[in-house]
């Protein structure tokens, strides 16, 4: 089997090369946002990241070679959608497959990605999206407990921008007040209602 650091190599260098030669003059570009898989990990038989590119970002689940050798006849059409439960919710997620890398399933967290000002803004969402994903309720804070009831879908909607804007201070700490505006807008809460509203639809 491929050592994390080998698919995170493969993952990122099929989608430079999407990047380059299919994406290119597509006017939903970021141009500040590398491509980037964080915090690439196994994950019940599959590889589990947050992938970054200039045009999305998606939690991305890859099938390991076990999986891959033990199972040759399996053939999903790509689009079908399939939902996968984690310690913070159930998620709905879309079949997709490149030569490179093979079949894929991919989950939308944002797309495209003009919200984002620079890289690291990128990143540190991506990070705070899959930490967020295998977070439960017996771990968490009184306001994580809050995050994990948006996940399940049973939080009010009335939830106001200042609380986004409070909750990306308190996460971040005094970074956060070095920060652009958009800050408030990436932070978990306003992601993780963003994708129960999707769930929901």
């Amino acid at each position: 089997m491929q050592t994390a650091d080998e698919m995170k190599a493969r993952l990122e260098d099929c989608f430079r090369s999407i990047a380059q030669e299919r994406m290119e003059g597509v006017p939903i570009l970021n141009h500040a946002i590398d491509v980037e898989a964080v915090g690439l990990r196994q994950w019940q038989g599959n590889w589990l990241c947050v992938l970054v590119t200039p045009w999305f970002m998606n939690v991305m689940l890859l099938p390991t070679a076990e999986v891959v050798g033990a199972k040759p006849q399996e053939a999903i059409r790509v689009g079908t959608k399939k939902s996968f439960a984690f310690p913070g919710g159930q998620f709905e997620f879309i079949r997709g497959s490149e030569d490179e890398i093979g079949a894929y399933w991919a989950c939308s967290l944002f797309s495209p990605v003009l919200e984002f000002g620079d890289h690291e803004t990128a990143i540190a969402t991506a990070a705070a999206a899959l930490e967020a994903i295998f977070e439960t309720a017996e771990d968490a804070s009184a306001q994580e407990q809050e995050m994990a009831m948006i996940w399940a879908g049973k939080l009010p909607e009335e939830a106001t921008a200042e609380d986004a804007t409070n909750e990306t201070r308190a996460l971040s700490g005094d970074a956060a007040d070095n920060q652009d505006e958009d800050a408030a807008v990436l932070s978990r809460r306003t992601f993780l209602r963003g994708k129960t509203k999707e769930a929901q639809a």
